[in-house]
């Protein structure tokens, strides 16, 4: 395929689409009519010879030849835009314009974005970020395909080129009557657990 023949503001459009999951904030993210928009994946539909996104229920889900071409075209953008901007020392958040995609559950999503926005908004206005659901099994493949740029998620085997580290510490208890039997001196032990009757959330 001759890339010369691809406009390639096409794939602004198909990373704002990959990033958001939808035709319509990918619209908001890029100053354009949700029309815009659809024509532009269109033409990329066309000249890609793929549909490159399904519907599913509100979301844009990525095809398997639009996941294999994601890496290459965040990379080629990350780094048309930091030759755009020249070279640079460091990270500097109150400078910084990106908007940086996390994989996380629902209710990490509760737990931690309010703070983290707050923060952001504070110390970086130039930064968005948006938030999608990412399963377990597929995390390392969703950061190798730059879906997302970082994980949050419960400590599970990655492999060695997932840089992870731990953001909490938490842990699980137990919820019972004042009195129950199985809780002697104040104690409960694993073999009488695992032989009670449980309420599982």
């Amino acid at each position: 395929m001759n890339l010369s023949k691809i406009d390639l503001n096409l794939f602004l459009v198909f990373d704002a689409i990959v990033q958001t999951g939808s035709l319509t904030a990918a619209a908001r993210e890029l100053h354009l009519s949700q029309p815009a928009v659809s024509h532009a994946l269109a033409r990329l539909r066309d000249a890609l010879r793929d549909p490159l996104f399904t519907r599913q229920g509100r979301r844009m889900l990525a095809t398997p030849y639009a996941r294999t071409l994601t890496p290459a075209v965040r990379q080629a953008l990350s780094t048309l835009q930091a030759g755009i901007k020249g070279p640079q020392q460091g990270f500097e958040p109150t400078a910084a314009e990106r908007s940086f995609t996390l994989g996380m559950r629902d209710i990490l999503e509760a737990l931690t974005l309010p703070g983290l926005m707050a923060h952001i908004r504070a110390h970086a206005p130039g930064v968005s970020v948006h938030s999608i659901q990412v399963e377990r099994n597929d995390i390392a493949d969703a950061l190798r395909q730059g879906r997302v740029d970082a994980a949050v998620d419960i400590a599970l085997p990655v492999s060695p080129e997932v840089n992870h580290t731990r953001l909490v510490l938490d842990r699980l208890v137990v919820v019972a009557r004042r009195g129950h039997p199985l809780i002697r001196g104040g104690a409960l032990h694993l073999d009488d657990y695992l032989a009670g009757v449980h309420v599982l959330v």
